[in-house]
């Protein structure tokens, strides 16, 4: 189709679909892959909108992971307990 280097695409395009969801769920390395994704959501809503299709929920998910990418995955999340363990603070 004349793509460039198809194969780090498809490998790109895998890793949004299936690792990087399971990332986010965890809070891994939240916005780093929400702006992966969020990248992958805003070619899905061009080609939407330039097929005259349904684009609603492909704004819908670029709207959550820009969110994410600025508000990272909160005090629960795998990048928080990693980062209280990296500076520990003196709490009495």
């Amino acid at each position: 189709m004349g793509f460039p280097i198809p194969f780090g695409l498809a490998l790109w395009i895998t890793f949004n679909e299936s690792i990087g969801a399971f990332l986010i769920a965890c809070g891994l390395l939240t916005r780093l892959v929400a702006a992966s994704a969020a990248l992958g959501m805003a070619d899905a809503l061009y080609t939407s909108v330039r097929l005259g299709e349904d684009w609603l929920r492909a704004a819908l998910y670029l709207i959550i992971f820009i969110a994410l990418i600025f508000t990272s995955a909160g005090k629960f999340s795998v990048d928080s307990v990693l980062k209280r363990k990296k500076s520990p603070t003196a709490k009495s």
